[in-house]
């Protein structure tokens, strides 16, 4: 059976890693309603919060992560953190959670209160080929499909921007976000580290955007 991607070549644009960042913005801008993202991946290389968890350096950790995100509120995550454009999260999950989800929990903490709604939902509740993509939804604008090779290394970024395809993938995406859980179930995280972690990013945090 052939994937999305093979049905439609004559539909998507592929751009190699990092090269179509400039297209991912350009939606990113353009989208006035929301944002859908679906993340299906256990681990995603390349974060170095995610190497300080493993390793025990937790103050690098909550570093690390303020920092993204401090900087993320002074550019791309202004107009979410302002309530203009809903963002919607949905991570497939399995148990018990790997060391990255772990790490990466600490980073929901963050970005939820900038303005992210983030849900889980277990991968034995996911049947569809458009919700084992890793996603990304811009109003009915665009869909950016992310590619992995076999060592779990991002390949590229395939964009489409026909509707009919959108919107139904769209719709799958809604309806197993109504069924998913809120993050916080997922993981008992650490008090202190949290406590920690939200007292940098107020420190960070550019005036009027406080958490």
């Amino acid at each position: 059976m052939k994937t999305l991607i093979e049905r439609n070549t004559d539909k998507f644009t592929f751009y190699e890693k990092d090269s179509g960042y400039d297209v991912f913005k350009k939606f990113w801008v353009k989208s006035s309603n929301h944002i859908l993202k679906l993340e299906t991946r256990q681990i995603y290389l390349g974060e170095d919060s995610f190497d300080f968890f493993v390793n025990g350096d937790l103050n690098a950790m909550v570093n690390d992560i303020a920092e993204f995100w401090a900087d993320e509120l002074n550019g791309t995550y202004r107009k979410i953190k302002n309530r203009e454009v809903d963002f919607l999260r949905l991570h497939v999950v399995d148990f018990p959670l790997t060391d990255y989800l772990k790490s990466e929990f600490y980073s929901y903490i963050v970005s939820s209160r900038i303005g992210e709604q983030i849900k889980y939902v277990e991968s034995n509740s996911v049947c569809s080929e458009y919700t084992l993509l890793d996603f990304v939804i811009f109003d009915n604008l665009a869909i950016m499909i992310t590619e992995y090779n076999e060592n779990n290394e991002v390949v590229g970024d395939w964009f489409l921007e026909d509707q009919t395809i959108i919107n139904k993938i769209s719709c799958e995406f809604f309806s197993l976000f109504d069924k998913g859980k809120d993050y916080r179930g997922m993981y008992n995280s650490d008090n202190a580290i949290e406590a920690l972690l939200l007292a940098k990013m107020r420190e960070l945090s550019p005036p009027g955007n406080e958490l």
